[in-house]
C-alpha cells in the first residue's frame, strides 16, 4: 500500500482511508505484512488539485469495496486458511465421483481390470491435487510461470484424452449411430457437468484473489473437468473412443470456455462500476 503523503491527502479523507485499511487488515490477517499508517497525520489542502482529489476518491471507493466484500459470507470463507479451503475443494471433488459410482455405477465396472482402474483413478487424484493447489495458491507465495499453469490445464485435458484413446478389451454398451450416438454423448456431457458443477463453484469462490487474468479461473474449470471425467469413468458403460472423445473429453474445454466468458463478464462489470480516473 503506497504511503499516504501529508501534503496531498485531505485530512478527512486520510482518516477515512486509514480506518478502512485497518479494518481490511484485521479481516484478511495482513497486519504483519503491511506497513503501519500514521493515522494522526494532518493534511494540508494547499495545492491539492481536482485530479488528485478524484484519484483519492476512487482509491477510497476501491478500499470500501474491498472491505465490503470481506464482510460477506464468501469473504469470510476466503479468509479461512488455505489448507482448509484446499481440503474442502478436494473433498468435494472426490465425493462427487464416489457418490455416482455408489448410486449409479457402470454395468461393466466389474469386468474392468482392477489394476487399470486403480491406476486411472490415482492419476486423476494426483492431477486434481496439483491443479487445485495451484488454483488456491496463497497470495504471499511467488506465482509460477504461465507455462507451468498452462501445462496443468493441458494435463486436465490430456488425461481424459489418453483414457479415451487407450484400447479396451471390452467396448461396453453400443454407442449407437447418428442421432442416437449424439444423444448418448450429450447425456454423458450432462452427467459430467452436473458431477463437476459443485466442485467448480466451490473452487471459484475459494480463490483468494482472481485478478483480471483468466488463469486461476481456468485452473478451477480444469479441476471440475477432471472431476466430471472421473465420474464418467465410474458411471459410463460405453468404452469406445468416439463416444468418450465427444461425451467425456469435450467437457474440459467446454467448462474452460464457459469460465472464461463468465470471468470476462465479471471483469467488464467491475470496470464499468469503478469510477474512471481522469
Amino acid at each position: 500500500m503506497p504511503e499516504l503523503q501529508r501534503n496531498h491527502v485531505p485530512e478527512v479523507l486520510a482518516a477515512e482511508l486509514a480506518m478502512d485499511i485497518e479494518r481490511l487488515r484485521r479481516m484478511t490477517g495482513e497486519t504483519m505484512r503491511v506497513a503501519p499508517i500514521d493515522e494522526t497525520a494532518e493534511a494540508d489542502l494547499t495545492g491539492v488539485d481536482e485530479t488528485t482529489l478524484a484519484e483519492l476518491d476512487a482509491l477510497r471507493t476501491n478500499v470500501r469495496d474491498l472491505v465490503a466484500n470481506e464482510q460477506t459470507s464468501l469473504g469470510r470463507w476466503r479468509a479461512v486458511s488455505t489448507r482448509t479451503r484446499l481440503a474442502a475443494v478436494l473433498g468435494l471433488a472426490l465425493t462427487g465421483p464416489a457418490l455416482l459410482a455408489w448410486g449409479a455405477p457402470r454395468t461393466n465396472l466389474a469386468t474392468t481390470a482392477p489394476l487399470r482402474l486403480a491406476a486411472t483413478l490415482a492419476v486423476f487424484c494426483v492431477s486434481l491435487a496439483a491443479i487445485v493447489t495451484e488454483a488456491l495458491r496463497p497470495l504471499h507465495r511467488r506465482a509460477p510461470s504461465d507455462a507451468l499453469r498452462s501445462a496443468l490445464i493441458a494435463l486436465a485435458f490430456g488425461i481424459p484424452l489418453v483414457v479415451a484413446l487407450l484400447p479396451h478389451g471390452d467396448p461396453g454398451l453400443y454407442a449407437g449411430v447418428g442421432a442416437a450416438f449424439f444423444e448418448k454423448s450429450g447425456l454423458c456431457l450432462g452427467v459430467g457437468a452436473l458431477s463437476s458443477l459443485p466442485t467448480l463453484l466451490l473452487a471459484l469462490v475459494s480463490m483468494r484473489h482472481r485478478g483480471h487474468g483468466h488463469m486461476r479461473p481456468m485452473l478451477g474449470a480444469a479441476t471440475a473437468g477432471l472431476v466430471g471425467n472421473a465420474a464418467l469413468v465410474l458411471h459410463c458403460p460405453i468404452l469406445t473412443a468416439p463416444h468418450q472423445l465427444i461425451g467425456h473429453v469435450t467437457l474440459v474445454p467446454l467448462l474452460i470456455a464457459g469460465v472464461i466468458v463468465w470471468h470476462s463478464a465479471c471483469n467488464r462489470a467491475h470496470r464499468d462500476a469503478t469510477p474512471e480516473r481522469r
